[in-house]
């Protein structure tokens, strides 16, 4: 795969992962596209050494894989019914794409990026809570 392709790959993984910030919290299931976008788009962008490199070299990505370890061991032996035991596996499956989307996040202009998309959504949620109050919002 050319450079170039790469490049224009991982970019892209970039705007996608932008977008999942910004309309997970708004509409979950746009969400959800642009979380899988990005996530197929970083797989397809390649670099993988580079990446590896990366991702073994932070505590905090062994953290979160630790966590999710917690819950599949809260899950072996927990009595809860199957269904409860899925809610908290696909909640917390989301610390698994971690590692893919860390080194999307190296520079920091991409988080910013991500912390503007999640406040504007945050921002959106919170004047749809107050207009409510005054008038009948086709979303609320």
């Amino acid at each position: 795969m050319g450079a170039k392709l790469q490049q224009h790959l991982h970019t892209g993984a970039q705007w996608a992962l932008v977008a999942g910030f910004l309309f997970f919290p708004v509409f979950l299931a746009l969400g959800n596209v642009a979380i899988a976008l990005a996530a197929v788009l970083a797989l397809l962008a390649g670099g993988w050494r580079q990446r590896r490199q990366q991702i073994g070299s932070t505590p905090l990505l062994w953290w979160a894989l630790g966590l999710y370890g917690c819950v599949l061991l809260g899950v072996a032996y927990s009595p809860a019914p199957w269904t409860d035991m899925q809610v908290h596996l696909s909640k917390y499956g989301k610390l698994l794409v971690l590692p893919l989307f860390w080194p999307l996040l190296q520079e920091a202009h991409w988080r910013q990026r991500c912390a503007n998309a999640f406040a504007a959504a945050m921002v959106f949620i919170l004047l749809s809570v107050y207009a409510s109050i005054w008038w009948q919002l086709p979303w609320s």
